[in-house]
């Protein structure tokens, strides 16, 4: 486990704030620890609501094949084909359900994953072996995790929010993961954009119930800059309408504005893939005319 979890777990369980644990407060750690497969109570307690979101019919299973939803809609950038291999690893009775147990298997499966790819590339670029990354590094560190074009000013207020030190230049391992944490919670989006967000939601929660209905979406995309087909209205709604209530909250409206713009960006990749097809780095302006 990470070293903040860790650390927090053994507060939890220090009950006398001695600094010092006995047998049967160890065991606890370890049970504790075990129990939420390496997560801090918050991220365990956040993975099981999403879970809980997705068993739409409260059997206790999900379908395998839901995974992919699920990761979609948690932010992070993983193909199909590791997600299917981590549900053969865990789905071991091929039954193509998966309980709670087995979800938060999936889920360390996946934060492993990134975890030795971060590593890796701090090995690879760590000049003086001290086992951290600068802060200048980070954009690339997002790059090699799949999250191209990453906001540099949304990394930055991650890192603040993660309670680091934005005047330390050098992140390890444990303080790249917490960023990494925060920046998928605030789904990649500086201060400034939530705050638009926020305000556009703002308009059309009148009650200030804290949801708003999703035929009101469209209205609210349009001021966030985004004209859409009806049809892909609907469909976007579908992906982050899990328990389809009809009503979106503010998080859900930025998980939407997030997929939206990860869509644009395959758009733009692709446009690039079909203007330059030998791998060029720029293009002219005519060049991109074109696109």
């Amino acid at each position: 486990p990470m070293r903040h979890v860790l650390d927090e777990v053994f507060d939890e369980v220090d009950s006398d704030g001695q600094g010092s644990l006995d047998l049967s407060e160890f065991r606890l750690v370890m049970d504790i620890l075990w129990a939420r497969e390496g997560y801090t109570k918050k991220e365990y307690d956040s993975l099981m609501m999403v879970y809980t979101l997705f068993d739409r019919d409260n059997s206790g299973e999900i379908s395998a094949s839901e995974l992919t939803s699920i990761m979609n809609y948690l932010g992070y950038s993983i193909d199909k084909a590791k997600i299917q291999q981590i549900v053969s690893e865990v789905d071991v009775d091929g039954s193509g359900q998966i309980n709670e147990r087995e979800f938060l298997i999936c889920m360390r499966k996946v934060r492993e994953r990134e975890i030795q790819a971060v590593a890796k590339a701090i090995e690879e670029h760590d000049d003086d072996a001290s086992g951290t990354i600068s802060l200048d590094e980070l954009p690339r560190m997002f790059k090699v995790l799949g999250y191209d074009l990453p906001d540099v000013s949304a990394i930055k207020e991650s890192a603040i929010a993660a309670g680091l030190d934005p005047e330390d230049s050098e992140l390890d391992l444990c303080e790249l993961w917490r960023l990494l944490s925060v920046y998928r919670v605030n789904e990649g989006l500086n201060n400034h954009v939530t705050l638009q967000v926020q305000e556009a939601f703002g308009r059309y929660d009148k009650e200030r119930c804290g949801e708003v209905s999703t035929l009101e979406v469209g209205k609210i995309m349009r001021l966030l800059g985004y004209t859409l087909s009806f049809e892909v209205q609907q469909q976007f709604i579908s992906r982050v309408d899990v328990d389809e209530s009809g009503k979106l909250s503010v998080a859900e409206l930025r998980k939407m504005l997030r997929m939206l713009r990860e869509r644009d960006l395959d758009s733009y990749r692709e446009a690039w893939k079909w203007i330059v097809p030998g791998g060029a780095e720029t293009i002219s302006g005519e060049e991109a005319s074109v696109a």
